[in-house]
C-alpha cells in the first residue's frame, strides 16, 4: 500500500514533461496511499514516542501551526500564482464571448454559427462555453472547412439560421460566407 503514491508519481515523471504550469494532476490517485501511510506514522509517534507530558502538547500545537501555515501560504501566495498563470492562457479569454452574449439583433438567434478563424484553433474553442452538449442553446458553433460543407450544414440544422463568424472581425455576423 505505502509503494502506490511513489510509483505513480514516478510513471507520471516518464510522460508529463512541462507540467510546471497545470502541476502534478493525476497525484491525487495516490493520495489515499500517503494519507494511511502517514496517519500510521502519527499514531506510531503518538503511541510510542510521545505518550504524555509537556511534549506532546508542543507537539499538538507545533503541527497545528504548520497546518495553519500551510493552508495559508497555498491562499495567499502559491494559489494566487499558479491562477494568475492560467489567466487568458493560450489565447482564450471572456472577451471572446461578448459579441454571442450582448446580441442586439433578437432574429439571430437560434443560430449555427460558422466560425472562421485566423491563427489558432482557440479562437473557435473559446467559443465552445456557449454551447451546451444537447445543442439547444441559442447558438451552436461549427469550424469552417470550406464554403460547400459550411453551407451543406443548413440541412442539418433547419431550424437555425446560419451567420457566419470571423475572428479578425468580432463584431460582425454575416449571412454568406466573405
Amino acid at each position: 500500500m505505502a509503494s502506490v503514491f511513489p510509483s505513480l508519481l514516478l510513471i507520471y515523471t516518464t510522460y508529463w514533461v512541462g507540467s510546471n504550469l497545470f502541476g502534478p494532476r493525476y497525484n491525487y490517485e495516490g493520495f489515499y496511499s500517503l494519507t494511511l501511510v502517514s496517519a500510521a506514522g502519527m499514531f506510531w509517534l503518538g503511541e510510542n514516542v510521545i505518550k504524555s507530558g509537556p511534549m506532546r502538547k508542543w507537539l499538538q500545537a507545533a503541527t497545528l501551526l504548520f497546518g495553519i501555515f500551510l493552508v495559508g501560504y497555498n491562499l495567499v501566495v502559491y494559489l494566487p500564482k499558479r491562477l494568475n498563470d492560467m489567466t487568458d492562457l493560450y489565447g482564450i479569454s471572456r472577451s471572446m464571448l461578448t459579441p454571442f452574449e450582448f446580441v442586439k439583433d433578437r432574429t439571430l438567434i437560434p443560430a449555427l454559427v460558422v466560425v472562421h478563424f485566423q491563427k489558432e484553433w482557440t479562437e473557435y474553442g473559446g467559443l465552445l462555453e456557449l454551447e451546451n452538449a444537447d445543442l439547444t442553446s441559442p447558438f451552436i458553433f461549427a469550424l469552417s472547412r470550406d464554403q460547400n460543407t459550411d453551407l451543406g450544414l443548413k440541412k442539418d440544422f433547419p431550424d437555425r439560421r446560419i451567420i457566419f463568424y470571423y475572428t479578425d472581425d468580432p463584431d460582425a455576423f454575416y449571412d454568406l460566407p466573405k
